[in-house]
């Protein structure tokens, strides 16, 4: 029996798959694996990672107005924001 590869982890979710990549980062399917508010456990969601060495500037600062402008975001054609956060690793 072959011995299985443990997936990825990026903070409280697994890896499950690349959805997309681009010059400014990816976006995954992950499985929240852990507690984070918003979000169930065992839920399916799309993770964006960005690449902080393709953001000019303070790549941290416009990920987070990303992620604000998101929360305040809703209609039935765009993602529904989660969850943000800084992950080193």
């Amino acid at each position: 029996m072959a011995k299985q590869t443990p997936a990825a982890r990026v903070g409280e979710y697994e890896i499950m798959g690349l959805l997309g990549d681009g010059g400014q980062g990816k976006v995954c399917k992950a499985l929240c694996v852990g507690d984070r508010p918003g979000v169930a456990r065992n839920e399916i969601v799309a993770l964006k990672i960005i690449n902080l060495a393709a953001e000019p500037g303070d790549g941290n600062a416009s990920f987070l107005q990303q992620a604000d402008f998101l929360r305040s975001v809703s209609h039935p054609s765009i993602v529904r924001y989660r969850d943000s956060f800084c992950w080193a690793g």
